[in-house]
């Protein structure tokens, strides 16, 4: 019971600390959104969020593929066509790394499975 308590304080800190980033954030993503809807139509916004959704739950839901995700974006990051985005890309990699990471403790799931065109480099390294 006193770990539990103990984490309960470490989240109610950790969440007030990201609250001040949080409401920033917020702010900037809904000016940006907005601009986005008025500048595309309805059905177009809604088959983004969509695919969004779907793109972060893949990316939480296989946190290795996201992790190697997280060592790369440097090489895209300095894009022009991608200077407009409200978040930075490796703070939302992060992000979704930890959140995959998060998931994969709370459900038990903590070995990588081991896939057949993978298994010889699990051996060779393990």
């Amino acid at each position: 019971m006193p770990l539990l308590r103990g984490a309960f304080l470490v989240a109610l800190f950790t969440g007030g600390f990201a609250m001040v980033f949080v409401a920033d954030l917020a702010d900037r993503i809904e000016s940006h959104g907005m601009q986005v809807l008025s500048g595309i139509g309805l059905v177009k916004a809604a088959l983004l969020l969509v695919g969004g959704l779907a793109a972060v739950y893949l990316l939480v839901r296989h946190a290795e593929i996201t992790l190697a995700l997280f060592f790369l974006i440097g090489l895209i990051k300095g894009d022009e066509r991608l200077a407009s985005t409200p978040v930075d890309l490796t703070v939302a990699v992060g992000g979704a790394v930890l959140l995959g990471v998060f998931f994969r403790l709370i459900s038990g799931k903590r070995e990588m499975p081991c896939r057949a065109n993978t298994c010889c480099i699990c051996r060779y390294w393990g």
